[in-house]
């Protein structure tokens, strides 16, 4: 009887009592999507609230302060002092050994998609298609990978750009993927055998097995043995043999004086992929450095002059010199020109020499160093070396 008097409704309610009533048991994640943007460092309040935000969206909750200074301090300071932007130091998150051990060690690649996606780009997996791409990825070149292709995807960039926190986005969805989304968030994306409706239709078997007996019949094979044998050619083979025929090796492009126009062309366009961040077969127009272009088609001058030239141009200085403090330059510079990333004594090192004497500096020395000289000499365009496994 208590209850049901504590239940009454009064016939004379006011109206902060209705809206307290309304907002009864509603999650506080669903009453309002907030943005975190980073616009000024000088303001610490709103730089430490930024970095909150940052560790709820990807971690799912505050991190306390202890294993902040184990791990991540360094990436708040550069936070801080500008050498990074939010979408590094998001990136940096997702890269760290406590992210790979909390939602990448405990779960199968299904459930590691389903988790990326609502921490990076703030939604659920759109479809089939979509977790079969970056389950490929995640079977060839590991979490680090797949972390970067989210972050540095193109919606990643449309959705949040270089500052802003990536937040949950699922009311802009469309209503087919809203299903998926909200099962996600509501229950925090504990696996359990809960039935969430689609937003893609389910696969179906490329196989009619009900063929099997009159294939094994033409065969000479009993039915047993050709069943078995189809189930082995069905099964995911994760042995180490082909990780390695699947993996993603670098192409090594070498300039040949001798070599036709066509093979020309594609070292050319494999310079601009690499200083430029370019797409290989769609550089566009105004990035071109024709008199270097005509210099190699006419089998003269050298792969390590057009990459001087290349990172010396205004092209260059425009894309990766100008936006950015000097460490994030240095950073470029050792990313396109030696194919790797700069260690921290490199990056003070090379940041005087930039300070001092200018961009110019800095690439001859990089390109006319011992590590330039012993990994691509002369002709051969340089490559990322480091494996991102």
């Amino acid at each position: 009887p208590r209850y049901q008097e504590l239940g009454q409704v009064a016939p004379d309610r006011s109206e902060p009592d209705v809206q307290y009533r309304i907002k009864q048991g509603v999650n506080k994640r669903r009453e309002q999507t907030k943005q975190f943007k980073l616009t000024n460092l000088q303001d610490k309040v709103a730089l430490e609230n930024v970095i909150s935000a940052a560790y709820r969206q990807v971690f799912e909750r505050d991190i306390e302060p202890y294993v902040v200074k184990a791990e991540f301090t360094n990436l708040e300071s550069k936070l801080g002092n500008g050498e990074i932007t939010v979408k590094e130091f998001i990136e940096g998150l997702g890269c760290s050994d406590l992210y790979i051990k909390e939602f990448y060690t405990p779960y199968p690649n299904t459930k590691v998609i389903e988790l990326g996606t609502k921490h990076f780009l703030g939604r659920a997996p759109l479809n089939q298609k979509e977790i079969q791409k970056y389950n490929q990825l995640l079977a060839t070149r590991g979490v680090r990978a797949f972390v970067k292709a989210l972050v540095n995807s193109m919606e990643y960039v449309q959705e949040f750009g270089e500052d802003v926190v990536p937040y949950r986005r699922y009311p802009t969805l469309p209503a087919a993927n809203f299903p998926n989304t909200e099962s996600l968030y509501n229950k925090l994306t504990k696996q359990d055998d809960e039935l969430v409706v689609p937003s893609f239709e389910p696969t179906r078997a490329k196989m009619d097995n009900s063929k099997l007996p009159l294939a094994s019949q033409a065969n000479g094979q009993s039915g047993a043995g050709k069943v078995a044998n189809y189930l082995e050619l069905a099964r995911s083979m994760n042995t180490l043999e082909a990780a390695q025929e699947t993996a993603t090796v670098a192409r090594i492009f070498r300039y040949s004086p001798q070599a036709s126009a066509a093979k020309t062309q594609a070292v050319i366009n494999a310079i601009y992929a690499q200083i430029l961040d370019v797409p290989q077969d769609n550089v566009p127009e105004t990035f071109r450095l024709q008199t270097w272009e005509e210099t190699l088609l006419a089998g003269n001058g050298t792969v390590r002059d057009f990459v001087k030239a290349l990172t010396k141009s205004d092209v260059y200085q425009q894309r990766f010199v100008s936006p950015y403090p000097d460490p994030k330059v240095i950073e470029c510079l050792y990313r396109h020109l030696l194919g790797r990333s700069a260690s921290g004594i490199e990056v003070h090192q090379m940041t005087t020499l930039l300070a001092e004497q200018g961009l110019n500096a800095v690439v001859d020395y990089l390109v006319d160093g011992a590590e330039y000289n012993r990994f691509f000499g002369d002709m051969v365009v340089p490559y990322a070396k480091e494996n991102n496994r």
